[in-house]
């Protein structure tokens, strides 16, 4: 386990083990932009996090399976609108409310809001969400992935969700589509 007090760190990364918990206060800086998860189940708590990278893309690389990488924790502008890039065929579970303001861009895995097994009625993203695949920099496609939704009670998804990817609904709670979608 760990604490980041306002720390700037080139990237985390979780590789060995299962469990391990980030706490966080105040706002915590990856200048590379990203998180590399590879066990299963890490949980970064508290605080908040942005990105240093200049293109403002704060990458989620997960392959961890079951609940992946547990964030309950802010994700926020970085003075320009940063954008949530998830990655890697693993899982992310969003259990706090997100601020930054650049959109969703889920591209392989599944990027989980909230954790209904738990009874747990958390978790939201601002903006438009995309499920597209994406060029993964070596000139291959990964491919669309999924929002699941996986809040207790009834929850509206504010989203615009658009791309060939998927939308699934993992708890026994209530999904609500306020907008038009393009899936």
């Amino acid at each position: 386990d760990a604490a980041l007090n306002g720390a700037t760190t080139r990237t985390l990364r979780f590789a060995l083990g299962s469990g391990v918990t980030v706490d966080l206060s105040g706002t915590n800086t990856i200048e590379t932009g990203g998180l590399l998860v590879v066990q299963q189940s890490p949980l970064i708590t508290g605080g908040t996090l942005t990105t240093g990278d200049a293109s403002g893309d704060f990458l989620l690389h997960s392959y961890a399976g079951g609940l992946g990488l547990r964030l309950n924790t802010n994700i926020a502008d970085n003075g320009s609108p940063v954008r949530l890039i998830k990655a890697g065929t693993g899982n992310v579970t969003v259990t706090s409310s997100q601020s930054y303001t650049g959109g969703t861009y889920v591209g392989a895995g599944v990027l989980m809001l909230g954790n209904g097994f738990g009874g747990g009625a958390t978790g939201s993203l601002p903006g438009d969400v995309f499920l597209n695949a994406f060029n993964n920099g070596g000139g291959s496609f990964n491919p669309s992935g999924t929002l699941a939704v996986n809040r207790a009670g009834t929850y509206t998804l504010p989203n615009t969700l658009t791309g060939s990817g998927n939308l699934a609904q993992y708890s026994t709670g209530t999904l609500v589509l306020n907008k038009q979608q393009g899936l």
